[in-house]
């Protein structure tokens, strides 16, 4: 029954800050809440160590104590709610049965300690196996308490920590700068805890147009697997950036709704999580329970949304720092680096490289300035983008001078016809703020031996050569050559 609410506040009603509380609505809401928890305890009614027995079985904790040769003789009740296991089933088993057995060896050596020397031994962390053959991360700190002629056993401590665990190989993945999906795959684990019957998705940018989506093994028709949907909780969340809790499913269309039900679901939270440069990632936790987050999973939930807010900036922040190691900030192409390695990974021999040369453009400098001249390379930059097929790689690779990797090049009249519309293209005039812009361009290139594969410097000294031919030829034009084939070894 509820306690009187007059008379709950009356018990704690004192100077200070605990009377102020208690007139609080906060407050009073509490005091109100009080069930009848029944008699308070009597020592004359049984001895205290029941009591304290009844106290430790319903912690989030367990004990289990073991002879030298790891029979178990005594487990407390918390064991089944943590792992599963009937404690009677585990009375005369050998405790050891429980580790993961890639911890079995630490185990034994700890077990072996224990033995010897009195007094608590420090936690270590163990795997111990549920019911359902999954494991779990527990702490496990234990006492030898032979002497103790009562007991005469190894006592161990076990605390529930897989939440900490993941959150910690998590962390560990972050400062290795792990894929993200590897990461997102362990994120949608953190809020499991023992009587918390969540399903947790995490929706996020794939990198590719679309949306990927790690989950907890939902139905697929709780998954949030796009973002077409306006009115879908995950999509509405997203949209205002703060969290949605739909506690009876009111909001959710009627066909996903009875999913959720059958799968013994009450409430909906989606929690958006900003990614840089990149659409909302999204939280969707499906909770059995009707009601908000209580204390205890808004912290994991916070932490769920922190370290997922780590990983999408830590994705944003790697993209960036590959685009800077391979892009020439000026022209937005491709930079001498990247160009060079790309050159030197490709395999076929239907490969062609051109070197591009602007005529006259150090007058540009001369006459307009050198923001003039930026202008420019802006602009001849954007000409060669328009001209070159989607699977060529167009670089800067100098001050005036670019580059183009050209693949799959059926033949050299293909090679050809482009740097005829590069040189038509690309050729100024540019009108700018200061001036006109007037320059030529020039181009070599270099087609790769037929049935070997390209060898980066010979391409690039042949281009080098031909471009020299076309400068000293009246500039304005393109001289082209093949890499000549490896002489042959006689046999």
């Amino acid at each position: 029954m509820v306690c009187d609410r007059r008379a709950a506040i009356g018990a704690v009603r004192q100077d200070g800050a605990m009377a102020e509380y208690a007139f609080s609505e906060k407050g009073a809401e509490f005091l109100a809440s009080f069930t009848d928890p029944g008699p308070a305890f009597d020592p004359a009614a049984g001895p205290p160590d029941v009591w304290f027995r009844h106290v430790v079985e319903h912690t989030g904790e367990f004990f289990i104590a073991f002879q030298h040769d790891g029979t178990v003789v005594y487990i407390s009740d918390q064991v089944e709610f943590l792992l599963g296991h009937a404690p009677a089933d585990l009375l005369g088993t050998n405790a050891l049965e429980l580790i993961h057995p890639d911890d079995l060896e630490n185990a034994a050596e700890t077990v072996y300690h224990a033995a010897e020397v009195e007094g608590w031994r420090p936690p270590r962390p163990f795997r111990l196996r549920h019911a359902d053959g999954s494991f779990a991360a527990f702490e496990v700190e234990g006492m030898s308490l032979f002497h103790v002629p009562e007991v005469r056993s190894i006592v161990c401590h076990c605390r529930y920590a897989e939440s900490e665990a993941r959150v910690a190989a998590i962390v560990g993945l972050l400062a290795a700068h792990a894929p993200l999906p590897a990461i997102v795959d362990e994120l949608v684990h953190v809020m499991a805890r023992p009587g918390w019957r969540f399903g947790v998705a995490v929706q996020y940018d794939d990198d590719a147009g679309g949306f990927a989506v790690a989950h907890t093994g939902l139905d697929p028709e709780l998954l949030p697997s796009d973002r077409l949907d306006a009115t879908a909780l995950w999509t509405r969340a997203c949209a205002q950036g703060s969290p949605l809790y739909d506690l009876g499913l009111s909001s959710i269309s009627p066909h996903v709704r009875e999913v959720a039900l059958a799968e013994g679901y009450q409430t909906c939270w989606a929690v958006p999580v900003p990614d840089p440069g990149r659409e909302d990632a999204c939280i969707v936790v499906w909770n059995h329970e009707l009601h908000p987050p209580e204390l205890g999973q808004e912290i994991l939930l916070d932490k769920l949304q922190q370290l997922l807010e780590l990983a999408l900036a830590g994705r944003a922040r790697t993209t960036e720092l590959v685009r800077d190691a391979t892009t020439d900030l000026l022209s937005g192409l491709a930079n001498r680096r990247s160009f060079e390695a790309a050159v030197a990974a490709n395999t076929r021999d239907d490969v062609a490289v051109l070197l591009l040369d602007l005529d006259g453009f150090k007058a540009v400098n001369d006459s307009l300035g050198h923001a003039a001249g930026d202008d420019v390379i802006r602009e001849v930059s954007s000409r060669i983008m328009a001209s070159v097929r989607h699977r060529d790689l167009a670089a800067r690779v100098g001050g005036d001078e670019f580059a183009i990797l050209c693949r799959d090049v059926p033949d050299a009249a293909d090679v050809l016809r482009l740097a005829d519309r590069l040189i038509e293209t690309v050729s100024g005039p540019t009108l700018l703020p200061d001036g006109r812009a007037d320059y030529g361009l020039s181009i070599g290139i270099a087609l790769a031996a037929p049935g070997e594969p390209p060898d980066l410097s010979q391409l690039l000294e042949v281009a080098d050569e031909q471009l020299y031919l076309a400068k000293n030829s009246g500039k304005g034009r393109y001289c082209f050559g093949r890499v000549p084939p490896r002489p042959t070894t006689p046999s």
